[in-house]
């Protein structure tokens, strides 16, 4: 180890002791570098060497101060520092200083045993040709010492690729050793194979390596065949069938094999599906198996896919259809038999009567059963639901039962679609009929006949109307939205309701695209409900009966078991009439609103409290309804014919002497508006029809726009509107004895409680009586006597500052003197709220441009001069906005809706004639004819319109 000392300048003299750890390494000699001569004393027990060296002439430049031969005597690993201190560095100049000088120490490490482990190549991906081989030669080497136990494996990769050898042994340090990885694919091998080889060793850095990379295989694929690309068995009822399809390969490998059915039955099953790589000439097959389940018929046709990922071609198809026969029976009779709530025990009882009956191939009687605990313990007290097939002397008894389904949600739409479908797919036939079994209530709760059914799904009111089959444990029913729901995409040949008041126009009408034929009362059922022992007998009977014949069985079947009841009905329904019977219904109710609007509530209200209720006050006989309107109002008796002939032409009825006015079929009409139910709106015939419409017109019917009247002699005659429909000559509706004769008589809203008052102008004074007019009684004294005006002035009333309440005025001399309301509280003697200078002539007021402020005119020698409101902005001394020439001198011009448009007209009268002319009254034309002229009154009264209170 040499120890320099560089850059230094007339260097006479170095001193330098070298320290070290004796217990790691000692120094064996020192000998001379380039400055001679060198002393030394080696002092290894104290771990410290000491140089000197001395000269009388300079030394200049870089040198070896000295060689130093060390000696290692610790461990392998072990290390110290070499420790240059520099005792003295000087010069050769008296007083001999010392040089400046840094000093950099050194380090003494033994080497370890195992030395460091170097693999060449780490990498190697080579490219072949399908069956070539190839290799590669890998070099590990040791450097810093011997490396030990040196090892090959290979850790991933394909069969073919072999490492040899294995076992490399210990190798020494600047040495190294070989091993080679040979790649011998077999034929018809292709594509992209990783590897990894992993060199390791029990004693060097680092302790393994990995030579990894991908060899690449290209190999061409060969074709794939397929040995049956078509099949189609013919199968009778659930009988299994199999075909195995072979898959070959020719020319090559075909790779990645899979079977797959792309379209078929879900009993179409393929096995195995994953058939792998096939080598050239071989083959493999795969199996298709038929399953269908009981009751399963038609053609199916279905497509299973051979494909490969590397072959040719890349798909083949396997394509056929499985034909499947079933001998159906004639009929499947389902019941949705609902025993969970107070009716478990008549539930049992109807059971036993379907087992009564023998049954035949013809003929599948299929019951979902629900139970519940508390009202019945026979037949083993279970309380689940469960499915059975019915047959001649069967009990429900669980082990009877072809499925258990647990408990189960009679309520639930989902629960009776699942029965259905389950029972049309393992008992299919050429008919079906479906009962539901329970509590009903027409399309309304079933609160009524269940008393603790007021709590069930009362979100259900909000949204869903009500129907049919409580389920208590669950909470919950079925509600007429639900049914259909239930029921959507099936159709049944006959849909019966086996409970009360269910047969309605707007049950059937729900269900309509479900069901050929629907049975039901419109009136409660006893609680033993239908005879299904002689239903049933007569069905099994003559299975080849349609569901026209089944639905009058059920009617006279029905009847005939209760003997002693005079109050029953029951009706089966053609439901391919049910749009003519609905189409007449709509236009009776659009022939009613227009009665209604016509002012004959009244007409309709006698025809409605007359008609035949059923049970309730809102459930109404809808023939009997008919016929009634066909007698009280004629406007609407050929719609109401047409309902009955529409009612009788779809209907097989029959009912009880107690009930002669039950025709089958039931409609909703609650006899006042405070029974009515807003969630009658989500009905499918509520919807589509306009009776909805007509029971709201019903409970609130339009007003009959103003009426008219002729004062004279201290008495009104009141004629009520609409005005444009009043005949000539009609005598008064009403004669009313208010005022004194020579007064003048004034119509208005005198006490601003939205009701018309009339009142008596003379000598200044106003005598208000305040309304309803129609319910004054003959010589009432005043309500409020007013003084307001002069003796000779003409009284007014408008709504002259436009503040939606009505004021007065006084006309005289060509000068509007206003006052202001509500008038019962103007005081009297008050001075006038505006002076208003506008004409000379009569005075009348009212909306004449139809922009909803009150305007002002002065008819004159049959013209009016029209000013536009608001009247209390009009400046004195304007011209009209308007002339318009219409009337004769000498006629008494008045303002009033005539023809109930909402639109003020005018009209003149004049020797006992209106002459009305309707508006808008700036847009008459001048000098035209009267739109109506109306003979109502005698020569020397005067007219009066207003809002006399026609009832």
């Amino acid at each position: 180890m040499p120890i320099n000392i560089a850059g230094v300048e007339n260097m006479c003299g170095a001193n330098i002791w070298l320290h070290y750890n004796k217990d790691v390494v000692i120094v064996d000699s020192v000998s001379d570098g380039d400055l001679v001569p060198l002393t030394h004393n080696i002092d290894n027990t104290a771990g410290v060497t000491k140089m000197n060296w001395d000269t009388t002439s300079g030394m200049t430049g870089d040198f070896v101060f000295a060689y130093v031969t060390l000696e290692a005597v610790g461990n392998p690993g072990d290390t110290c520092l070499l420790d240059l201190d520099v005792k003295e560095l000087y010069d050769c100049v008296p007083p001999f200083n010392e040089i400046p000088r840094t000093v950099a120490d050194g380090t003494f490490t033994i080497p370890s045993e195992c030395g460091n482990m170097n693999v060449n190549p780490t990498s190697w991906s080579p490219t072949l040709n399908c069956g070539e081989t190839d290799n590669e030669i890998v070099t590990v080497s040791a450097t810093g010492g011997s490396v030990k136990g040196v090892t090959v494996n290979k850790i991933s990769g394909p069969t073919w690729l072999s490492v040899s050898p294995t076992d490399l042994g210990d190798i020494a340090s600047g040495s190294s050793k070989t091993f080679t990885m040979t790649t011998s694919p077999p034929s018809e091998t292709s594509g992209d194979f990783p590897y990894s080889v992993r060199v390791s060793n029990t004693c060097g850095t680092p302790s393994m390596r990995e030579v990894s990379g991908t060899i690449n295989v290209s190999c061409p694929c060969g074709n794939m065949g397929v040995n049956s690309t078509s099949w189609s068995p013919t199968l009778n009822c659930s009988e299994s069938d199999n075909e195995i399809v072979t898959v070959s390969a020719s020319d090559n490998i075909v790779n990645g094999v899979t079977v797959s059915k792309v379209s078929g039955p879900t009993w179409l099953s393929v096995s195995p599906t994953d058939l792998g790589d096939i080598a050239s000439g071989s083959s493999k097959t795969f199996t298709m198996t038929t399953s269908p389940p009981s009751g399963t018929s038609g053609d199916f046709p279905y497509t299973v896919t051979v494909s490969n990922t590397c072959g040719t071609p890349s798909t083949r198809d396997v394509a056929g259809t499985i034909h499947v026969d079933y001998l159906e029976s004639s009929w499947t009779y389902m019941v949705y038999l609902d025993g969970d709530n107070n009716l478990e025990g008549p539930a049992i009882d109807d059971f036993m009567e379907m087992s009564s009956v023998c049954t035949t191939s013809d003929v599948n009687i299929v019951v979902q059963f629900d139970r519940i605990p508390g009202y019945d313990t026979s037949y083993g007290d279970w309380t689940t639901c469960k499915r059975f097939h019915v047959t001649y002397g069967m009990t429900p008894m669980p082990a009877n039962a072809l499925i258990n389904l647990g408990e189960c949600n009679m309520g639930d739409p989902n629960t009776l679609r699942d029965f259905v479908e389950w029972t049309m797919t393992e008992f299919p036939a050429d008919n079906y009929a479906l009962i539901l079994w329970n509590h009903g209530d027409g399309w309304k709760s079933i609160s009524n006949w269940v008393p603790w059914a007021d709590d069930i799904k009362d979100a259900k009111d909000a949204g869903f109307t009500r129907g049919i089959c409580v389920d208590i444990t669950n909470n919950d029913y079925l509600s007429l939205q639900e049914t259909e729901v239930a029921l959507a995409g099936k159709y049944v040949q006959l849909l019966g309701y086996d409970a009360c008041l269910m047969h309605m126009i707007e049950v059937v009408y729900q269900v309509r695209n479900n069901a050929g034929v629907s049975v039901g009362s419109e009136e409660p059922e006893p609680g033993d409900g239908w005879p299904y022992d002689t239903i049933l007998a007569d069905l099994t009977g003559t299975p080849t009966m349609n569901e026209y014949a089944l639905g009058t069985v059920i009617v006279d079947r029905y009847m005939a078991s209760y003997p002693t009841y005079n109050d029953l009905t029951q009706s089966a329904m053609d439901n391919s009439a049910l749009p003519n019977l609905v189409a007449a219904v709509d236009n009776l109710a659009q022939a009613l609103m227009t009665e209604i609007n016509a002012g004959h509530v009244a007409d309709v209200q006698e025809a409605r409290n007359a008609a035949e209720e059923i049970y309730y006050t809102y459930y109404i006989d809808l023939y009997h309804f008919a016929q009634k309107i066909k007698t009280d109002v004629p406007g609407a008796a050929a719609q109401a014919q047409a309902v009955m002939v529409a009612v009788s032409g779809s209907m097989y009825e029959a009912h009880g002497s107690s009930v002669p006015n039950d025709h089958g079929l039931s409609i909703y009409y609650p006899r006042v508006e405070g029974d009515y139910l807003a969630s009658y709106d989500n009905t499918a015939f509520a919807s589509d029809t306009q009776w909805d419409e007509f029971l709201k017109k019903y409970y609130n019917p339009p007003a009959q726009g103003e009426d008219i009247g002729v004062f004279r002699n201290g008495w009104w005659a009141l004629k009520y509107g609409p005005v444009n429909l009043i005949p000539d000559f009609q005598p008064a509706d009403k004669w009313l004895a208010y005022g004194a004769t020579g007064g003048t008589p004034v119509v208005g809203d005198f006490n601003n409680d939205g009701t018309g008052d009339i009142a008596i102008f003379q000598n200044g004074w106003w005598a208000l009586k305040y309304g309803p007019v129609n319910a004054i009684p003959d010589f009432q004294g005043a309500d409020k006597w007013l003084a307001y005006g002069a003796a000779a002035g003409t009284p007014l009333v408008g709504d002259f500052n436009n503040d939606g309440i009505e004021d007065i005025a006084i006309f005289q001399d060509g000068w509007w003197a206003l006052k202001y309301g509500p008038v019962n509280a103007i005081p009297d003697f008050q001075g006038a709220d505006k002076w208003l200078a506008y004409g000379t002539g009569t005075p009348v007021v009212g909306d004449y441009n139809n922009d909803g402020i009150d305007d002002i005119a002065i008819f004159q020698n049959g013209w009016w001069a029209l000013k536009y409101g608001p009247v209390n902005a009009i400046a004195d001394c304007q011209p009209a906005d308007k002339w318009l020439a219409y009337g004769t001198a000498g006629g008494t011009p008045v303002v009033g809706d005539y023809n109930n448009d909402d639109i003020d007209d005018i009209a003149t009268f004049q020797n006992g004639w209106w002459a009305l002319k309707y508006g808008p009254v700036n847009a008459i034309a001048d000098c035209q004819p009267a739109d109506k002229w109306l003979a109502y009154g005698a020569a020397g009264g005067t007219p009066v319109v207003g809002d006399f209170g026609n009832p």
